[in-house]
């Protein structure tokens, strides 16, 4: 077995090494290949190796490093061309030896003495913590066919090769860079989403697994006082110390809709279509910067249903005379809110046909409140609202991507690819390792592929 490193002994390959780089690389996918994917997905990886093409890919450019025990044993292979490395297996029996980090140290070299300032490598998932252990980022997550015909994900990953590692200080990740910016970095990125949807994924990916707050949304007929509310509420939570965004979702004209910060930082004027695929990653990146998302539609426009379902909770602002929203609750039409909130109230006679409605609807959950934005009363508990996180967030969450998954699936393939999503990639529309929007591009690109 092979222990040090200094153990080991290298030869670059020959084409003539083809049937022994095919063995120990069928044996490494099927054995150390498990730690991140099915058996069958593993067989499907493995399908297909042919002794031959490790001699066509030598002619190609690509270049195989080997290594062996004392006794002649092959403990392992890298493969690299220009910057990136395209292969690292190790034999089972060996794995956690030192085997792989020696090969990459020697693939590493070879690199950096050709002047590329950075390597980069399409990880299997089985591979990525070892990479990580080695300085290497995550920069994007995507699905690679196999030979035989099923849909992978790996991951891109890359590392600085003219900083050592451990000196001087690690730069910036896209996510950290948006947070710093804040608010202010948003209109560049919604442009790039205008133009190219699936443009962040990276980042997305980074701000799906690393939420730092909330989403709440505050739906309510015109003129029924939730944007005071919202005003009061902001400035309590800012006086907390608490990082709050808001985003006013309404139409302006037949046409367009508004995206607007609590402060005035910015105005974004999108088509309807583009707030339906766009508000989803705008909340997921927006909710990894600030402690609270506000969430603001009005009722009954169509995008209040919009802006709820990107929301961990919603809120519904009436007033006793706002008996539209309760009948469309009470028929189904209008999704029921996790709490109701009754506002501009002269007398308890006014509201108790209303009160009564809303607690019927309820089921004894959450009883509606009275709120007051002149008198201040029961403000405190909206606050607590809109800070207390629930038990069944994360379930909550994916729900919602799975809902907008399939609205986009819907959209871009029909009830074909929707039907084809929900027989062969179950796994996909579920990784939640990876945003929304990432899914929805893998699932676009694997149905693409089937049909093609």
């Amino acid at each position: 077995m092979i222990g040090a490193r200094t153990a080991s002994c290298y030869r670059r390959a020959a084409p003539e090494d083809g049937p022994l780089l095919r063995l120990l690389h069928e044996r490494a996918i099927r054995v150390l290949g498990r730690t991140g994917y099915s058996a069958a997905e593993c067989e499907s990886w493995a399908e297909g190796l042919l002794d031959e093409r490790y001699g066509e890919a030598m002619a190609e450019g690509e270049t195989f490093e080997l290594a062996f025990t004392a006794d002649g044993r092959l403990a392992g292979f890298c493969s690299w061309r220009q910057r990136e490395i395209l292969a690292l297996f190790v034999d089972p029996d060996l794995a956690r030896t030192g085997v792989a980090s020696g090969l990459v140290d020697r693939a590493e070299a070879a690199i950096a003495a050709q002047g590329f300032p950075r390597i980069v490598v399409g990880a299997a998932l089985s591979g990525v913590p070892f990479y990580e252990q080695r300085g290497y980022r995550v920069d994007e997550r995507h699905v690679w066919t196999t030979r035989g015909g099923l849909p992978l994900e790996v991951a891109w990953m890359s590392k600085d090769l003219l900083r050592p590692r451990g000196v001087g200080p690690k730069p910036e990740s896209p996510l950290q860079r948006l947070r710093r910016a804040g608010v202010a970095a948003l209109p560049g990125i919604i442009s790039n989403l205008e133009r190219d949807r699936f443009s962040q994924l990276a980042l997305e990916d980074a701000a799906w697994v690393d939420p730092r707050g909330r989403a709440v949304g505050l739906v309510g007929p015109p003129g029924c006082g939730k944007s005071r509310l919202i005003e009061l509420v902001v400035a309590e939570l800012r006086a907390r110390d608490r990082k709050v965004v808001t985003l006013r979702i309404g139409g302006l004209d037949e046409e367009t809709v508004a995206l607007v910060d609590a402060d005035g930082y910015f105005s974004q004027v999108l088509s309807p279509r583009d707030v339906s695929s766009l508000l989803q990653p705008i909340v997921v990146l927006a909710r990894a910067v600030f402690d609270v998302v506000v969430i603001e539609a009005t009722v009954p426009t169509g995008m209040d249903q919009l802006a709820l379902s990107a929301c961990d909770l919603t809120l519904l602002a009436l007033q006793p005379t706002s008996e539209d929203c309760v009948a469309l609750m009470e028929a189904g039409l209008m999704a029921r809110p996790d709490q109701a909130l009754m506002l501009k109230s002269d007398s308890d006679a006014e509201t108790a046909p209303m009160l009564a409605r809303l607690a019927a609807l309820a089921h004894g959950k959450l009883a509606p409140l009275m709120v007051s934005s002149v008198t201040r009363q029961n403000l405190p508990a909206v606050i607590d609202l809109f800070l207390d996180r629930c038990s069944g967030e994360a379930e909550r969450r994916h729900r919602q991507a799975r809902g907008w998954i399939v609205s986009a699936i819907q959209e871009e393939r029909g009830r074909y690819g929707l039907a084809y999503m929900e027989a062969h990639l179950r796994r996909l529309v579920d990784d939640a390792r990876l945003s929304p929007s990432h899914r929805v591009r893998n699932i676009l690109d694997a149905i693409a592929r089937q049909t093609a």
